[in-house]
C-alpha cells in the first residue's frame, strides 16, 4: 500500500478503454464494479453491493485485491472487507469507510486510508446521458438509480476532511469541487 498515486476509475460514460490503457503503470489503480471489465489487470477491485457480487459470482478471476463494504459478501466470496459508516462525510481511519452513498466515493475514500497521497478520478461523470455507463445500464437484475446530485453533494461536504490531493481528469464532470485536468498533465 503506502503512499504515492493511486487512480479511482468509475464508470462514467466518457471512460474509454485508451485512457485507461494509459494508467497501467502509473500508480495503484483502483476500479468500480463492471470497469474490471476494461482494467483486468487494476490492483484493486470495489464493489458494494451484494446483488453486484451474487450476478458475478464474486469475479473470482480477477487477480487483484476484491473489497467490498457488505460482510456477508466478504465471507460468501472471500473478499477483503471494510465497514462502513454511512452517515460520516469522510473517514481518515483504516478501520472504516463513508459511502457517499456510491462505490466511487468508496474508492476514492479506500485509496485515502490506504495511503494514497494524490488520487486521479477517471470515469466520475456524475451525469446522465443517452448511456450512462461506458459499458450502457446494468442488467436490470441488479440496475440501480443513479442520484448524480446527492453523490455530487457528498463530494462536495467530503472535500474538506480528505487530505490527499484530488484530481479530476473526467472530461466535462459534473464533479466540480476537485481540480479539473487532462490525465495526461495530471500523471
Amino acid at each position: 500500500m503506502g503512499g504515492g498515486i493511486a487512480i479511482c476509475i468509475a464508470s462514467g460514460h466518457s471512460l474509454t478503454q485508451e485512457d485507461v490503457d494509459y494508467c497501467r503503470g502509473k500508480g495503484r489503480v483502483y476500479v468500480v464494479n463492471d470497469t474490471h471489465m476494461l482494467c483486468p489487470w487494476a490492483d484493486v477491485l470495489y464493489g458494494a453491493d451484494a446483488q453486484w457480487w451474487d450476478y458475478h459470482e464474486g469475479v473470482t478471476y480477477f487477480k487483484g485485491e476484491r473489497w467490498t463494504c457488505t460482510e456477508l459478501t466478504a465471507l460468501k466470496y472471500n473478499i477483503n472487507h471494510i465497514p462502513y459508516k454511512a452517515q460520516e462525510k469522510w473517514s481518515n481511519s483504516p478501520n472504516w469507510i463513508a459511502t457517499g452513498g456510491n462505490s466511487g466515493f468508496q474508492i476514492v475514500n479506500l485509496a485515502e486510508i490506504q495511503g494514497a497521497t494524490k488520487i486521479i478520478l477517471l470515469g466520475y461523470d456524475m451525469g446522465f446521458t443517452n448511456k450512462k455507463h461506458f459499458f450502457g445500464d446494468h442488467p436490470t437484475v441488479i440496475n440501480t438509480t443513479s442520484r448524480y446530485e446527492q453523490w455530487i453533494k457528498r463530494f462536495n461536504d467530503a472535500k474538506p476532511f480528505i487530505k490527499a490531493e484530488v484530481i479530476n481528469c473526467t472530461p466535462n464532470s459534473n464533479l466540480t469541487c476537485f481540480p479539473m485536468m487532462d490525465l495526461r498533465d495530471a500523471i
